[in-house]
């Protein structure tokens, strides 16, 4: 029965579907992807260092923002989960084929960060560095975010995986069970936001304290507290779709150049603010999805090319290799800032060094251990010959 009401039906799976062609990729999305990893850098250069590195206060607020460049990645995660769903749905096995799909795309580059994780911990920190069989198991099924001592995960940064990857776990779900237009999507990130606020109000008390889960869902990197920032991206994606069937060019490039402006005026005054709390989290999301319908209607811009598209192929890459690459120069920091230049000009000098050869070792690791995986996938699943 259950099998029955997931499976699509023929007509949602033709070939002719337009969602079909949709599948391929936007170049101001691969950009946007390039900029939220150069953020996310940026704000760990400045932050992981003790003491933190010197900036002005302007400066400092800004890169002190520069966490929410994970937002930006989820919004952009949900939204292209909802462009490229067509070509799975096209499948007699979408729920499969999405699974290997997304499994191959997160999983080798991962697995290699873990087994080095675990080599580094135990040869740098002995005893205190070893990690429990249910841990190192937890953390490859990707399953770690459902328990709070585990949550940031054994491979730095990586609290980021375990949340998308149970985002890729429902999204499936959420996209038979008919939640396919702008109306739809929106009452349910109403709902996710919903609980998520009253779970971290302390009105209710959603899990017992003794649970398994602990509080973990709803901890600050809990599951139901991302997860309306996923549903932000499906809720961008399906009014960038209405945004474009309904607007002529002109009005879809008006709109645009005045979209985009707006969410970067309005992130700007975020970041000097730098507000903390639930509320502006999902504020910025919302910022960030009309930021992504500012790009999708600007039209030609040249900060969308093919040196930012490459970041953004690359930026699983330069996501999961930057904190070691961080960490390995701090004393190069140090140095940098004996010279005696101003402290905004010595801070962005750091940033340059530390691009300069993260983006080399993020295509070593692209071209050898992400791609060659992605490549013979592609060569096997009939979803990409559609």
């Amino acid at each position: 029965m259950i099998i029955e009401i997931f499976k699509p039906s023929t007509m949602t799976r033709t070939a002719t579907s337009p969602d079909i062609q949709l599948h391929r990729r936007l170049a101001y999305l691969d950009a946007l992807r390039g900029f939220a990893a150069l953020y996310v850098v940026m704000h760990h250069v400045a932050l992981m260092p003790t003491p933190p590195l010197l900036m002005p206060d302007w400066l400092r607020h800004l890169i002190g923002f520069g966490g929410s460049g994970v937002t930006l990645f989820f919004i952009i995660s949900g939204f292209s989960m909802c462009l490229t769903w067509s070509r799975y749905n096209a499948t007699t096995s979408p729920i499969k084929s999405f699974y290997i799909s997304r499994f191959v795309r997160i999983a080798p580059l991962f697995y290699f960060w873990l087994m080095l994780a675990i080599l580094r911990d135990a040869i740098f920190k002995g005893p205190a560095g070893q990690h429990s069989v249910i841990e190192i198991g937890a953390n490859t099924l990707f399953i770690f975010n459902l328990y709070e001592p585990f949550q940031a995960g054994i491979v730095w940064a990586s609290w980021t995986i375990g949340v998308e990857m149970l985002f890729y776990a429902i999204f499936p779900f959420i996209k038979l069970a008919g939640f396919n237009n702008l109306l739809k999507t929106l009452v349910l990130l109403v709902l996710s936001v919903t609980i998520a606020v009253i779970a971290r109000s302390g009105l209710i008390e959603p899990i017992k304290p003794d649970s398994t889960l602990s509080l973990a869902l709803f901890d600050n990197v809990g599951f139901f507290v991302v997860l309306p920032i996923f549903l932000m991206g499906m809720v961008t994606y399906y009014a960038d779709r209405l945004f474009h069937a309904s607007l002529t060019g002109a009005l879809k490039i008006w709109l645009g150049r005045l979209l985009l402006p707006l969410a970067i005026i309005a992130l700007i005054f975020l970041g000097s603010y730098n507000p903390d709390g639930l509320a502006w989290y999902y504020v910025s999301a919302v910022i960030y999805g009309v930021l992504i319908l500012g790009f999708s209607g600007w039209g030609k811009i040249m900060i969308i090319n093919s040196f930012t598209c490459y970041l953004g192929r690359i930026s699983y890459s330069l996501y999961l290799n930057h904190p070691t690459v961080v960490y390995l120069l701090m004393p190069v920091y140090l140095a940098i800032y004996k010279i005696g230049l101003e402290s905004g000009v010595t801070f962005f000098f750091c940033v340059i060094v530390t691009v300069c050869i993260l983006v080399p070792i993020s295509q070593i690791t692209y071209r050898f251990i992400e791609s060659p995986v992605i490549l013979l996938h592609k060569k096997r699943s009939p979803i990409y010959s559609k």
